[in-house]
């Protein structure tokens, strides 16, 4: 309580304990970075301009504060029931939004393949302990906005002629 400089009267009339305070941390943080992406991925532009920028926008706020979002990526499931429930929470919303994204260019571009609740919620939960990775490694986030964005495309490119064992042909 010192680093947050409060006193642990004051700490303990907004928060109950710690890991209350932990959670009220993920929610605000949360909030903030899905208001930060919606703007992104709404803007004018192709969708996957938007895609682009809407990764920039996640990596972006992740890597100026590493430490932070290391905590919430973390910390946040091992606080129990209650902080596993706001991951899910969470992927489903981030999933969600994946989803309408490419439901959105399907509108223009019939040619891609719908995005599955299944497929979001790999493509969320991969991207997430890429990203982890990536801060343990003191890597640079924004490397990753490439990836991203071509795991996203490739999912939903159009389906290819299959080849004699059934799988796609490319």
């Amino acid at each position: 309580m010192r680093r947050a400089r409060t006193s642990r009267r004051t700490f303990y009339e907004h928060f109950d304990d710690r890991e209350d305070c932990l959670l009220a941390l993920f929610d605000v943080v949360s909030e903030r970075l899905v208001a930060a992406i919606t703007e992104a991925a709404t803007a004018d532009g192709t969708w996957e301009e938007r895609v682009d920028r809407a990764l920039g926008a996640y990596l972006g706020a992740l890597a100026a504060e590493p430490e932070l979002a290391r905590c919430c990526i973390e910390e946040i499931p091992a606080t129990g029931p209650a902080g596993r429930a706001r991951v899910r929470a969470m992927n489903r919303r981030w999933g969600a939004a994946l989803i309408a994204l490419v439901d959105e260019a399907r509108a223009h571009d019939p040619a891609l393949e719908p995005l599955s609740p299944e497929a979001a919620t790999v493509i969320t939960g991969g991207f997430r302990d890429l990203v982890l990775t990536a801060l343990e490694d003191d890597r640079d986030l924004i490397d990753l906005r490439a990836v991203g964005a071509e795991l996203l495309r490739r999912i939903v490119a159009p389906a290819r002629v299959t080849g004699p064992s059934g799988g796609r042909a490319g």
